[in-house]
């Protein structure tokens, strides 16, 4: 294959920004071991951001407003994800970074496709930067204002705190900077949640290329008239592409299957907290006082984080089995008659591994489809309701 001449497709420049953001912040490094310096800053960062959600978690004990128990509650069960998604962007980039550099590209001769993948990724580009851009708008101001626009100058999380922030201004702005810094680490696991959209997004934009690339098999790829390409000649093309869009799709089905395996218990932590963060994010919004606009952004902005979080993969894990389904009609589309008995062998025993659908799965029970998002949205209303008893 001669990539010279070919379009290239690649993963749009805003999944690299992202990693630039954590080098930026010393987070991620180019070495091949870290420091003893590094480890420990990262254990730090750990260690902090797991204390944050503790003390959210002890929070929504220790108030006596039901209210905000139960908002303190659905925050604290976010940052358990949280926490574990800090996880990787702590001690797992490396193998991210590895996997993502075997699929960052594909390549097509077809200008027709290139423009439509293109048109794909820019549209899912525009959709991240809307997500983040209302979601971030929420909170940040939520988070460093709240606390100096409101009476009682409190955070906007009342969270169990060794210090007494009330009467001490030094207990104040410790809780203050502890927040912010919880915070801080909420924004950046949110733009790693970008990021393993885009690596999903990109394994549906491969399996969409690769059906494309079935529908031309043996198409006449040199300069000479059809007429003029002998019979042996068609088929030898045929069976040389054959031969290299089946290696492709071995690559893409390893690739996905390592992607599923590396990110399978974050899924399945995401799956189990869904309805409970989308519930809370209900619940904070329909029963907040409205006495604060800043608080009520930062409740629209968690019920829009609750929303997409679990919605993004299971659409996203629905447009990769979609993708993968229709590999066998594509096929078909070929022209697969006209081969020798011998050529159509291979594409019998192709169109049969092609009847297996390639889907993420969590648990290994639960597919990320649209369906597995509606069942998360059913148990969202039931809880809901259980808390309005509750609040009653």
């Amino acid at each position: 294959m001669n990539k010279s001449k070919m379009f290239k497709i690649e993963i749009p420049d805003t999944y690299y920004q992202f990693g630039r953001l954590y080098h930026l912040l010393g987070i991620w490094s180019d070495a091949d071991s870290l420091t003893w310096q590094e480890r420990c800053r990262h254990l730090f960062y750990f260690f902090h951001f797991a204390g944050f959600m503790i003390s959210l978690a002890l929070g929504s004990f220790t108030t006596a407003d039901k209210d905000e128990s139960v908002f303190l509650a659905a925050v604290a069960i976010v940052c358990i994800v949280m926490v574990y998604r800090q996880r990787y962007i702590l001690w797992q980039n490396r193998d991210i970074l590895v996997s993502i550099e075997k699929i960052e590209t594909s390549y097509t001769d077809d200008r027709n496709e290139f423009v439509e993948m293109s048109s794909t990724l820019n549209f899912f580009t525009k959709v991240v930067h809307g997500y983040l851009g209302s979601a971030l708008s929420g909170t940040i101001p939520a988070v460093f204002l709240y606390p100096f626009f409101n009476e009682k100058r409190s955070l906007l999380f009342n969270i169990a705190f060794p210090l007494d922030r009330t009467k001490s201004e030094i207990g104040f702005w410790v809780a203050y900077l502890f927040v912010a810094g919880g915070v801080m680490w909420a924004v950046l696991c949110v733009l790693y949640t970008a990021k393993i959209w885009y690596i999903m997004v990109f394994f549906s934009v491969n399996y969409k290329t690769l059906g494309n690339q079935f529908k031309r098999l043996g198409m006449n790829r040199t300069d000479k008239p059809k007429k003029k390409v002998s019979i042996a000649e068609q088929h030898r093309h045929f069976q040389e592409d054959l031969k290299v869009a089946i290696q492709n799709y071995d690559r893409i089905n390893s690739l996905l299957e390592v992607f599923g395996t590396d990110y399978s218990r974050l899924f399945f932590l995401q799956l189990l907290t869904g309805s409970i963060s989308i519930c809370g994010g209900i619940y904070g919004l329909a029963f907040s006082r409205h006495e604060n606009m800043i608080m009520d952004g930062y409740n629209c902005a968690f019920l829009l984080y609750s929303v997409f979080d679990i919605f993004m993969i299971m659409y996203l894990g629905n447009e990769i089995k979609l993708a993968s389904d229709q590999l066998s009609y594509c096929l078909f589309e070929c022209n697969w008659m006209d081969q020798l008995t011998s050529g159509k062998k291979p594409i019998i025993i192709l169109t049969e591994r092609l009847k297996r659908s390639q889907e993420l799965t969590v648990g290994k029970l639960y597919p990320l489809n649209l369906q597995t998002f509606t069942s998360v949205a059913r148990a969202a209303y039931s809880m809901l309701n259980i808390v309005q008893n509750f609040r009653m």
